[in-house]
């Protein structure tokens, strides 16, 4: 199994700069484990999604920043993208003054995605007949899905890229995404 170390420094940024998903993973993965090991113990972060939502945060930021040019290779990688992490985790922990949004109008929001979570989707364009579905009904439906699931009905419905398209940037077979694609959609239509 290939590790952090199995890379060096400007390997690992040109994967950043093309978003090659095997560098962008072990990246995750060591963001991930410094997130446990090193920064929530220190903050006292006990809750699985707020670490799970701090690491893809400061994921996002580290591609951001590699993509404006903001790291120009003076020192480690991996120690710059840890001091995003403590700034993401301490920030985290601040307390959250906007106003809180019932689940039902959760749609309507625009969050700035990161990567492994895929960009906002008009939850409202995902209903194929005319007969409304309860919005809950259907985040709850999208968020029970594999992460995989979710990434090909966003790239489906909010891109409009077509089976083959989805399957040519997921490094997947056509056929099963063309398989797959259908059986999410009739799963939808049975959400009435």
């Amino acid at each position: 199994m290939e590790t952090i170390s199995s890379y060096s420094d400007p390997q690992l940024l040109e994967g950043i700069r093309q978003e090659d998903p095997k560098i962008l993973d072990i990246i995750s993965t060591q963001l991930w484990l410094d997130l446990n090991v090193k920064v929530a113990p220190q903050y006292n972060i006990r809750d699985y999604n707020q670490l799970v939502f701090i690491r893809n945060k400061a994921l996002f930021q580290l591609w951001k920043r590699v993509k404006d040019g903001k790291y120009k290779d003076e020192g480690k990688l991996m120690g710059f993208a840890f001091g995003i992490l403590r700034n993401v985790a301490k920030e985290s922990r601040r307390p959250d003054k906007r106003p809180k949004v019932p689940i039902e109008n959760a749609y309507q929001l625009h969050i700035q995605p990161g990567f492994d979570t895929p960009p906002p989707v008009d939850f409202q364009a995902l209903i194929i007949d005319t007969e409304a579905v309860p919005s809950t009904k259907l985040l709850k439906w999208l968020a029970s899905k594999q992460k995989q699931d979710q990434i090909i009905l966003t790239r489906y419905f909010y891109h409009n890229e077509n089976a083959e398209q989805i399957a040519t940037s997921l490094n997947l077979d056509p056929e099963r995404v063309k398989v797959r694609l259908s059986q999410l959609k009739a799963q939808m239509k049975n959400l009435r």
